[in-house]
Formats: C-alpha cells, structure tokens, sequence
C-alpha cells in the first residue's frame, strides 16, 4: 500500500510542475528564436543603440535567463552562443536548406579545405580540414 501512495505522490507531483516545465519551454524557444532573429535581421548599428539594448536586448535576456533558466556559457556576451556567424550566414544557410529540400540529406561545409593548412613540420591534415575532423571521405 505504502509504493501505491508513493507512485501516486511522485505523479502528483509530476502534474503539479507540468505548467511550470510547459512555460519555460515556451519561453527558452521564444527568447532563442527572438535573439537569432534579431541578430540575423537587424544590422549591428541598430543593435548597438541604447533603445535597442533597452528594449529588446534586456527583454531577451530576461526571458532567456530568468524565466527560461537557460545560462550563458562562458565569453557569450551577445547571446549568440559564443563565436560571431560568419557575414555570409544567411546564404549558406538558405543554400543549404535548398540541398536538404532537393534529396542531399549529408551536406558538408567545410572552410579549411580538405587537408587544411601545413604544420610546422610541413604536413597537410594534422590540425584541421575534412580529414582531420573525421568527415567521411574515400580514397578513389
């Protein structure tokens, strides 16, 4: 009788935070999906002004920090997640989002290059590139 009230205390209590869990989901994807927007859509003069930072800057990080509970990590002062998107972000992502539509499923952007640039010892493909970070690849 004793696990009877004990499995029914633990679903209670399950319930009881299901509104609480229910709205900091909802906060954590809209403080997200307002900050990428933002930082995608807005030039950075206009993100750089007092009334932005006011307005939006401060809502966004409340709803993300406060009511979400999502904490930064460490050297993110923008809200991006650390490093700054490239310029051209939008069209490599548009470009690849077209790829996955037309039947690529395994898209791979690669910037170093396929064996990235030489070490001190004069080799190619022991600090970065394809190979280095374990992309798939065959020998022809």
């Amino acid at each position: 009788m004793s696990g009877l009230f004990d499995s029914a205390y633990k679903s209670l209590g399950y319930l009881v935070s299901l509104p609480e869990r229910t709205i900091r989901s909802l906060a954590a994807v809209a403080g997200g999906t307002t900050s990428l927007l933002t930082e995608t859509l807005f030039p950075d003069v206009l993100r750089g002004t007092t009334l932005y930072k006011i307005f939006l800057g401060d809502t966004q990080r409340f709803v993300i920090e406060r009511v979400a509970q999502v904490q930064r990590e460490a050297g993110d002062t923008a809200g991006g997640g650390g490093a700054a998107a490239p310029e051209d972000f939008v069209q490599r992502k548009i470009a690849g989002t077209a790829l996955e539509a037309a039947g690529f499923g395994e898209v791979y952007n690669q910037a170093e290059g396929f064996e990235g640039p030489l070490d001190e010892r004069f080799r190619r493909g022991t600090m970065a590139g394809w190979r280095f970070h374990g992309l798939p690849w065959e020998q022809l």
